[in-house]
């Protein structure tokens, strides 16, 4: 009855132990700076989300440590104020692109 917190406990103690001497070489370092940066695409799908949507893309254009990418928006036929956020943070961002579809 009592043997099941200790066994527990000694199999989460090894599985660390084991990942800290087998861990793999050849994972990137978090600081790790690429010498290439491939053109990226992030896709956001959006359907009324004016709550959301603004401060959403601005960490997307703003914050993110790549730069070789553009944020993609579809508009899936809000009827909120997200069309017209949209339209203006285009005219601000050259990064950001946006698909109007009329109809959900």
């Amino acid at each position: 009855m009592c043997i099941y917190p200790i066994l527990g406990s000694l199999v989460w103690f090894f599985g660390a132990v084991s990942y800290v001497i087998f861990q793999r070489k050849d994972e990137l370092p978090h600081q790790h700076q690429l010498k290439h940066e491939p053109f990226i695409t992030i896709m956001i799908p959006a359907h009324n989300d004016e709550v959301v949507i603004q401060s959403t893309l601005e960490y997307l254009l703003t914050q993110l440590n790549y730069h070789n990418y553009e944020v993609l928006v579809m508009d899936d036929g809000s009827t909120d104020s997200t069309p017209d956020i949209l339209q203006a943070m285009q005219q601000q961002y050259s990064r950001l692109r946006v698909i109007w579809i009329k109809q959900n």
